[in-house]
This record gives structure tokens, C-alpha cells and sequence, in this order.
């Protein structure tokens, strides 16, 4: 008795191919520091803190000033959002710093304007009023 090989199906090799890809894309995304923005922006902060903290490691790994003050940045608001108010300053001042050493004028108003609305959320008025007096500055043309 010789058995026949199995009918090849194209359907299910396509539904097979599909899934290694897509198994393989998710896998990747969980890889990616950027996934912190995804799961901030659905609410789950406990999932996006450590691929915030994991993009602020790559990027002072790779020394580009841009890419570490917008990381900063996102870890900032991600603190803010948070609750974590005393979290949210030290990261959001170092990618002020940074944004101003390197003329980021993108970065020099958005870390601003998150410190502003922490300085908001902590009763802080003069400082809120500071920080968004140099956001608007810097976004004049």
C-alpha cells in the first residue's frame, strides 16, 4: 500500500503563511519602543512605561539628541497621565535641556507644554504660566 501525499490546499497555505507573518509583526511591535505611544494613547500605562523607558535607553544608546528629547518627552507625559507628578518633571526638564542645546524648536515647545499642564496638575500657576509663556515664544514664527 503506498500512501498518497496530503492534498496541498492554497487556502490554508496562504492562512498558514498569514499567521507566521502576523505572529511575527506582533512580535516585533512588542520589540518596538514606539508601542508606548499605542498602548498610552489606549490607556493602558502600565504596559506603555516600559517601552517608554525602553525608547529613552535606545535613544541615549544612540546618541541623537531629537529622538532622546522626544522619548523624554513621552515618558513625561506618560508620568503625568500617570498621576506621577514628581516623575514627570526630571524627564521633561532634561528633554527641555536638550531640545534647547540642539534648536528643536518641535521638541523645545512640546516638552513645555506637557510641563505646563504638570505644573497645572500640581496647583503650581506661576510655574504653569512660565512654561507656557517660553512654548508660545519658541512657536512664534
Amino acid at each position: 500500500m503506498v500512501l498518497a501525499p496530503p492534498r496541498f490546499s492554497p487556502v490554508i497555505g496562504w492562512m498558514f503563511l498569514m499567521g507566521v507573518w502576523l505572529y511575527g509583526v506582533i512580535a516585533e511591535l512588542e520589540r518596538d519602543p514606539r508601542i508606548a505611544e499605542v498602548y498610552r494613547g489606549s490607556g493602558n500605562l502600565t504596559a506603555a512605561r516600559p517601552h517608554a523607558e525602553t525608547a529613552v535607553a535606545m535613544a541615549r544608546k544612540a546618541g541623537q539628541p531629537y529622538p532622546l528629547a522626544s522619548a523624554l518627552e513621552h515618558l513625561g507625559r506618560l508620568e503625568l497621565e500617570a498621576g506621577n507628578l514628581a516623575a514627570a518633571r526630571p524627564p521633561l526638564q532634561e528633554a527641555i535641556e536638550i531640545a534647547d542645546r540642539s534648536k528643536y524648536a518641535h521638541q523645545q515647545v512640546m516638552a513645555r507644554v506637557v510641563s505646563t499642564k504638570v505644573a497645572i496638575a500640581a496647583g503650581d500657576p506661576r510655574e504653569a504660566l512660565r512654561r507656557a509663556d517660553e512654548a508660545v515664544a519658541l512657536a512664534q514664527p
